[in-house]
């Protein structure tokens, strides 16, 4: 199992400057797990108007091969316009990040016997794999 936390910048009130960036932070483990992050202008009714975002996100851990997806329910565009993402927790050095099926840079910081991984992308992306 899996498991993914997202964090936005803090807003004292919902008429503040709209955030730029999604932080996820997704932890490695075997096995498969989904996490759900909904998201609505904040403000106002227009969510019940079906104006809003469900993202599903999936997490897959398997022989040290490691896959997240995210697949989304949206009427709703979120304000920010990148997706900063940390693995965390995989044992060994990885040797190949993709999303969506190209090549994707990372930033690895070792942490004793474990790896963080940095990737930034745009909040479309649909799935992220590693290969160890």
């Amino acid at each position: 199992m899996g498991r993914l936390c997202a964090a936005y910048p803090i807003r004292q009130w919902t008429g503040d400057k709209p955030v730029d960036e999604l932080t996820l932070y997704v932890y490695c483990k075997t096995g498969m797990k989904t996490s759900h992050l909904y998201e609505d202008a904040g403000e106002g009714y227009a969510y019940f108007k079906n104006d809003f975002s469900l993202k599903i996100f999936e997490t897959e851990g398997k022989n040290g091969d490691f896959t997240f997806r995210q697949r989304k329910d949206a009427a709703y565009e979120p304000a920010y316009d990148k997706v900063k993402i940390y693995l965390a927790g995989f044992p060994a050095f990885v040797i190949h990040c993709e999303t969506d099926g190209a090549d994707m840079p990372f930033k690895e910081i070792r942490l004793r016997n474990r790896s963080l991984h940095t990737l930034t992308g745009t909040p479309d992306f649909e799935r992220i794999k590693r290969k160890g």
